[in-house]
């Protein structure tokens, strides 16, 4: 017992020197923020080790050959630890599912073109790796026994109280760190791999009354890690500022925009370029919408919303002299846009109207009305919906004869009698906005602006009734949640057909090329611009939590963040969003580009 005590030590101060080297990538220089690094490395590290003790400590059974059962663990260990070392250095991210799908894919492998040299030293490595670890053991087995009970005595003695007060003091100093929102503090955590964040806030606020703390400045940490945009924002000497309406629709699919359900946003279509294959950022409304107002990929919100940064959208708009009206039907305090998407713009901001998704919709829309007018000064004008996200409608809209009798959303399935009056409540809340916007429209027109103006429509993600296996959104990355209906209505009023991928990202650079931002998309977004014929999309990229998907037209790779789930990577059909087991792979060159373009924003 002796031995494997001594042996695991030794492997612990080892993994922790490895764990310590991660934190060379914290910018966040401070006495403070180093020692609170250093704290939650040893405690991340001692956790580890505490989940692995139980299982090893079975191994002492075997003896000899038990040990170096531990070496291969061990060794594992290291390996894997200095590998995510150098992911980290070069991607801003630790090793998910992407890089070990990448890792099994002999094309994949063989795109990377690492070079002889590499090789060798990853082998040269493990090699050393490995024969150190057969060194402690020898010099172990030829130890007195007396001096390793000595040595593993004293050892204890000195270290496991520390390591659990260390553990316990770094878990309260976190979650005191996010419940009064100190993120340039909470930020720097990043760079710890598996490192497992405790907070409270919730219980605070649910036993104790706690009251949060709300931070609304547009204020950007001096410790930043976001390099965005890569430069500043310059025009060409000739701009043009068009007034801009964007309308968008909470949790809209596809399926119920027709003649029949939305017969004004059918219309609107007939001087539109209409995007046939067009995916959210995401199937939740944050990521759809950062995805929308920043051009970048949804697995940037959180630096974004740690950092407080506004979109370059805004910002340009405001050096244009644009005239911003931003109205939503929902609470812009959750999801946090107050802190994000709508940050540079708080004082023009309209969520707070009251009543049920149907009469707020009422209301927003009645103020994204009378923001309506004839001006010198061009106009950029957004307006959320939410009415289809609650099923909500006014009874003179009951279009599809919805049951007022009360849903039970806990035992609702495909095959449930209760499944179609939900969908014919759905249909109704669209064909209601649908009403709303033919309201917009007709009143653009009456000011005389309709015609040479730019009208968006789109919808956050989509949602989906069992079509695809699942309820709701937030769920999966079938086309029901994350393919929206996306239509650009320019000053031509030309009516024409995208059948190509597209993506939300899209929307910022179509919006600003146009505008006559002369930068390359590059230094402000992961999209392209749409109106370029010369670029064309192989994949779109979509993200939620802890999940990504790359949607390419043959099928969607389906990948997590997690570092527990990192091996659960799938690949599914488009249409029926069943899994395909035949070993079908996504193209590496595909996950390359994902990978560089979520670190492009990143500080170096």
């Amino acid at each position: 017992m002796n031995n494997f005590s001594l042996l695991f030590k030794f492997n612990f101060f080892f993994s922790l020197m490895f764990f310590t080297a991660f934190l060379s990538f914290n910018n966040h220089y401070s006495i403070f923020t180093d020692l609170l690094l250093l704290l939650a490395t040893i405690s991340t590290v001692s956790i580890l080790y505490m989940l692995l003790y139980i299982p090893l400590c079975s191994s002492v059974l075997l003896k000899r050959y038990g040990l170096y059962f531990c070496v291969i663990v061990f060794s594992i260990i290291h390996v894997f630890t200095v590998f995510d070392f150098f992911i980290y250095r070069i991607y801003h991210f630790h090793v998910n599912a992407m890089v070990i799908d990448i890792l099994s894919s002999p094309d994949a492998i063989e795109s990377l073109q690492l070079g002889l040299l590499p090789k060798i030293l990853a082998i040269a490595f493990i090699v050393c790796i490995v024969l150190l670890q057969c060194y402690v053991i020898r010099k172990l087995l030829n130890t007195d026994t007396s001096i390793k009970h000595r040595w593993n005595k004293k050892y204890n003695k000195l270290v496991l109280l520390p390591l659990v007060l260390i553990v316990f003091a770094e878990k309260i100093t976190y979650g005191s760190l996010v419940l009064y929102n100190n993120s340039d503090a909470v930020v720097s955590f990043d760079v710890i791999p598996a490192y497992q964040p405790l907070t409270f806030t919730r219980f605070l606020v649910k036993h104790f009354d706690f009251k949060v703390e709300k931070v609304e400045t547009n204020t950007i940490s001096k410790y930043g890690k976001l390099n965005y945009p890569i430069n500043p924002i310059a025009f060409k000497s000739a701009v043009k500022t068009p007034n801009i309406f964007v309308i968008t629709l909470d949790s809209l699919s596809s399926f119920v925009v027709n003649k029949e359900n939305t017969p004004n946003i059918e219309k609107l279509k007939l001087d539109s370029t209409v995007f046939e294959n067009h995916y959210s950022g995401g199937n939740a409304t944050r990521f759809g919408i950062f995805s929308l107002f920043y051009g970048l990929n949804s697995t940037y919100w959180f630096p974004f919303l740690n950092e407080n940064k506004g979109p370059v959208l805004i910002d340009v708009l405001k050096q244009l002299n644009y005239d911003i009206n931003l109205i939503s039907s929902t609470s812009a305090n959750w999801p946090e846009f107050r802190k994000t998407a709508y940050i540079n713009s708080l004082e023009t901001l309209q969520d707070k109207f009251e009543g049920t998704p149907w009469q707020k919709d009422q209301s927003s829309s009645n103020a994204y009305l009378a923001s309506i007018q004839e001006s010198q000064t061009p106009q950029f004008s957004f307006l959320f919906l939410d009415a289809p996200h609650g099923y909500s409608f006014p009874a003179e809209f009951n279009k599809y004869n919805a049951s007022t009798k009360a849903i039970n959303y806990l035992t609702i399935d495909k095959n449930d009698d209760q499944l179609q009056q939900v969908v014919s409540m759905y249909k109704n809340s669209v064909f209601y906005n649908d009403y709303l916007i033919g309201k917009i429209i007709t009143q653009l027109k009456s000011a005389g602006l309709y015609d040479d103006s730019i009208i968006i429509f789109t919808s956050d993600h989509g949602q989906e009734f069992y079509q695809q296996g699942y309820f709701g959104h937030n769920s999966a990355f079938s086309k029901t949640q994350v393919k929206v209906p996306f239509v650009i209505k320019l000053p031509s009023n030309q009516h024409q057909k995208y059948s190509s991928l597209s993506s939300h990202n899209d929307l910022v650079p179509t919006l600003l090329s146009y505008l006559g931002v002369n930068n390359p998309v590059s230094d402000y977004s992961n999209g392209i611009n749409l109106l370029n014929s010369a670029v064309k999309r192989d994949y779109v990229f979509t993200a939620n939590w802890n999940k990504n998907a790359v949607i390419t037209n043959n099928g969607t790779f389906v990948f997590s963040n997690l570092p527990n789930k990192m091996f659960r990577s799938e690949i599914r059909d488009n249409e029926t969003y069943e899994k395909i087991a035949n070993g079908k792979k996504i193209n590496p060159k595909y996950l390359f580009k994902v990978m560089n373009s979520n670190k492009h924003f990143m500080a170096r």
